[in-house]
């Protein structure tokens, strides 16, 4: 599989590939705030938490690169870090980094680690299943 195919994604009309990246926009938002949620307190708060808000954003990036390509790539992960910035940048009294500074740390860190890791993964993943 090139590269270049991988980026343009699959066959489909130019309309379903823009629907798909806006749909990504959307969910992308949802998981920023999913991932928030679960990584303060939300699920057990700690190592848990993280993890599951990690493989979410990990798995939605994958996701939708195999959807659309990079143009769905990119729809979730506007969407992903806009709505993370703006969560943090409103937050007021009870913040994102109230509970654990570490576990912020993580957050804020890993998870545009875990965006760039999800299309990688989707890149190996078409090239090895890939039946040219």
């Amino acid at each position: 599989m090139s590269l270049a195919r991988f980026v343009h994604g699959p066959e489909q009309s130019r309309r379903s590939t823009t629907l798909i990246a806006l749909a990504g926009l959307i969910l992308g938002g949802l998981a920023a705030l999913l991932g928030t949620v679960t990584h303060s307190g939300g699920i057990d708060g700690g190592l848990t938490g993280i993890i599951v808000a990690l493989m979410t954003v990990g798995l939605g990036a994958a996701a939708f690169a195999l959807l659309a390509g990079m143009m769905g790539w990119v729809g979730f992960s506007i969407g992903f870090l806009t709505t993370l910035g703006l969560s943090s940048a409103y937050s007021e009294g009870d913040a994102i980094g109230a509970l654990s500074e570490n576990l912020s740390m993580w957050w804020f860190n890993g998870a545009p680690t875990a965006l760039i890791s999800g299309g990688f993964i989707a890149l190996v993943g078409c090239t090895l299943v890939d039946r040219e």
